[in-house]
């Protein structure tokens, strides 16, 4: 009887063979074509980044060694970046950095992401592409929803495999203000045109000197600090009263579908969607996500398809602003001579897409935050 009981030892589990990482030879000679134009330390970092990327592409839980036969999904990273036009299209107003390294790994960690997403979305199980460990423990069942991508996996892979000298740049485009490691605000930041030069006053030193050209390479041996100026600095523009289209493109979606929300006939109305309050805009959380889809530039960005993603993204630009810790506030919403209020789960626009809008006549009745037995109380009737 005790025997029958007694906890048996659990095997160990077998070794794992010797690695045999996918063949990138091709590929990394494809990379160094790429950064033909750069250094040869760094032609060597982006090959040795190249590498170490690869060793965490998408394998079946299961296996004790990924497919050597060379993947996809570098290749598409790959034709991705020679699709870029040269030299870069980096707006002059963003800092020095080495933009050339910066947008090699930004695009494979883009493709990494997909090929991960596109295995969990087949249903097989992965082990974890941070490391190279073996994982003891069987595979988890496939899900019954369909799983959500694997959105930020790119950064996490980035900050545990990259070497040492890459991953130094990519800190240092963070502490300088680039959102390397969110793919929608890296992207968007190329691509958005930065404010117009100043005139230099005769006043004022020559500028120009200290600045490259807008043809000239991206420097990519590091971070340069600025040259030391005379005179006072120069300020730069206020993001909430800064045009639309030098910012985040994702603030202009929101600027635009907040627009089309206020232009509505059922604006200010309690059956409407969006209400001017208390010197601020409110809006419902369904339609302003539906409206943001709508936009060309959202459309192309599948990792904003999903509305709470896309309602974190808005709260990390500052778009929109929270109700404590939560992004979404539940509201009373009641007009004058309605008898009784329509339940809302809206969000409050922040200043910046709100410039313009917010000024007008208030909504005519009362807005107020539902308690949480309310809301059961709503739920259940």
């Amino acid at each position: 009887m005790f025997s029958f009981f007694a906890r048996r030892p659990r095997a160990a589990p077998a070794p794992p063979a010797a690695p045999a990482w996918p063949a990138t030879g091709a590929r990394e000679e494809r990379a160094a074509r790429w950064f033909a134009t750069e250094p040869p330390e760094t032609v060597a970092l982006a090959v040795e980044s190249l590498r170490a990327l690869a060793r965490a592409g998408p394998r079946a839980a299961g296996e004790t060694r990924p497919d050597p036969a060379p993947p996809d999904w570098l290749d598409g990273a790959l034709d991705r970046l020679e699709r870029i036009p040269e030299p870069l299209p980096v707006p002059p107003h963003l800092p020095r950095l080495p933009w050339r390294y910066l947008v090699f790994v930004r695009a494979l960690c883009d493709a990494l992401e997909t090929a991960h997403g596109e295995l969990r979305r087949r249903g097989i199980a992965a082990p974890c592409p941070l490391t190279d460990r073996p994982d003891p423990f069987p595979p988890p069942r496939a899900p019954r929803r369909a799983p959500q991508p694997p959105v930020g996996l790119g950064a996490l892979v980035a900050g545990a495999r990259l070497p040492e000298d890459g991953l130094r740049l990519l800190l240092a485009a963070c502490a300088a203000g680039i959102p390397w490691p969110d793919a929608a605000a890296f992207w968007g930041r190329l691509a958005a045109p930065g404010p117009a030069p100043e005139t230099a006053s005769p006043s004022e030193p020559d500028r120009a000197r200290d600045d490259p050209p807008a043809g000239a390479p991206p420097i990519v041996r590091g971070v340069e600090p600025a040259p030391a100026r005379d005179g006072p600095p120069a300020v730069a523009p206020d993001p909430v009263t800064a045009p639309a289209a030098a910012r985040d493109p994702l603030d202009a979606a929101a600027r635009a579908a907040l627009a089309a929300l206020v232009a509505a006939p059922g604006f200010n109305r309690q059956a409407g969607d969006a209400w001017r309050h208390g010197g601020a805009l409110y809006v419902a959380a369904r339609a302003f996500a539906r409206e943001v889809g709508a936009h060309p530039w959202v459309q192309g960005r599948p990792e904003l398809g999903n509305r709470k993603a896309l309602y974190r993204h808005l709260l990390r630009r500052g778009l929109i602003v929270p109700d404590g810790g939560q992004r979404i506030w539940p509201l009373w919403v009641c007009e004058d001579g309605q008898p009784d209020p329509r339940y809302v789960s809206a969000l409050k626009m922040a200043a910046g897409p709100s410039a313009g809008l917010d000024a007008g006549p208030a909504f005519p009745g009362w807005l107020r935050p539902a308690t949480a037995r309310e809301i059961r109380a709503w739920r259940a009737r």
